[in-house]
């Protein structure tokens, strides 16, 4: 079955620093130190010299002491590094449309490679861009490499978006024809990560408005204060539940639920005790599943209190796409507000 991963990798060579590979009964994190060439390095391309692993309470640390052959076809360059660019010119506003199969989520229109393709959703929940296998080979987008059966890694020319252009974009291409779009129309790809690190994305769920803004020169709307927010591919809150409990919630723009607990996380709080249950269907990027479903008392984020909200619990043993957070937040707790996420400086903006 899978299990979720994450990687940090630094800004300057796109060298590995850390790897933490989760499941729901266990969490492995490796840590890598400085790269070494040569001699000390594979096939004359960067090599971590020493790397540590953290597994059951127990580390223990490994260094490179000889040289190393390998084919080098296995390390080329993962692509051209990414940049973002902002023009002063035009509305910070992107068009917009709202998704049948997820009534709510926001979908947009980007110009990829200089081609109009398609509906992509705006997903803080994803730590890439995604397109679909079948556009990216009409578009002509170069292959740099075989992630798994069905599943590439694409080198994009340019992403336009409003205002906002990324250069050299880095795509995973797969399948997605099985995922719903704006309706009568199917889904394009996924914006996740890189579209949030490159803007300041302001997400108007009353008005089903996005606007993206310049990090440099964007300034919080009076009547709105910034929250802290931690930034590792995904954008995460802490959050008290019921006024007994603090979590760390991711807030996933592509998530409907309200709010959504790992099932450890349910069970270590017993959440699921003296509750009515049902069980509802879900979707996720690798399927539809199936949660428990239930009412809090509350939920506490940012200065802000909700009262009664549905919630969802993951069955243990399912797909986990919490990775190792408390849960998610998602657009049913959103909807009331314009979310306003600032990743290169950490913090998040709710405004009513």
């Amino acid at each position: 079955g899978r299990v979720g991963a994450r990687l940090w990798l630094d800004s300057a060579g796109f060298h590995l620093r850390r790897a933490v590979v989760e499941d729901e009964q266990e969490v492995i994190e490796l840590r890598f130190g400085e790269v070494g060439l040569g001699e000390m390095g594979v096939a004359g391309r960067p090599f971590p010299e020493t790397w540590s692993m953290r597994h059951n309470g127990r580390e223990s640390t490994s260094r490179l002491s000889e040289p190393a052959t390998a084919n080098s076809d296995a390390f080329d360059n993962p692509g051209i590094r990414p940049r973002a660019v902002f023009t002063a010119e035009g509305s910070a506003f992107v068009d917009v449309e709202t998704g049948k199969g997820q009534k709510g989520h926001h979908f947009v229109h980007p110009q990829i490679d200089g081609y109009t393709a398609g509906w992509f959703l705006v997903d803080s929940g994803a730590s890439d861009l995604v397109i679909d296998r079948e556009i990216a080979d009409r578009i002509g987008m170069p292959i740099l490499r075989e992630v798994s059966p069905g599943v590439t890694l694409r080198q994009g020319q340019m992403l336009r978006l409003g205002r906002l252009t990324i250069v050299n974009p880095i795509f995973i291409a797969r399948d997605l024809s099985g995922l719903t779009g704006p309706e009568g129309r199917e889904r394009a790809g996924i914006l996740g990560f890189p579209l949030f690190q490159s803007a300041v994305v302001a997400i108007d769920y009353p008005k089903d408005r996005i606007a993206l803004h310049d990090p440099a020169s964007y300034r919080l709307p009076a009547g709105g204060d910034w929250a802290p927010m931690v930034v590792d591919a995904r954008p995460s809150i802490e959050a008290r539940i019921d006024a007994d409990y603090t979590g760390r919630f991711v807030v996933d723009t592509g998530k409907s639920a309200r709010i959504s607990f790992r099932s450890t996380f349910a069970a270590r709080h017993r959440l699921l005790d003296k509750r009515a249950l049902d069980l509802t269907p879900t979707e996720t990027f690798y399927g539809d599943t199936f949660e428990y479903r239930s009412r809090l008392e509350a939920v506490q984020f940012a200065g802000f209190r909700i009262r009664d909200p549905l919630f969802h619990a993951k069955i243990p043993g399912t797909y986990n796409s919490a990775g190792s957070y408390d849960g998610l937040i998602g657009r049913g707790l959103l909807e009331t507000f314009t979310v306003v996420f600032d990743y290169r400086n950490e913090r998040i903006g709710f405004i009513r």
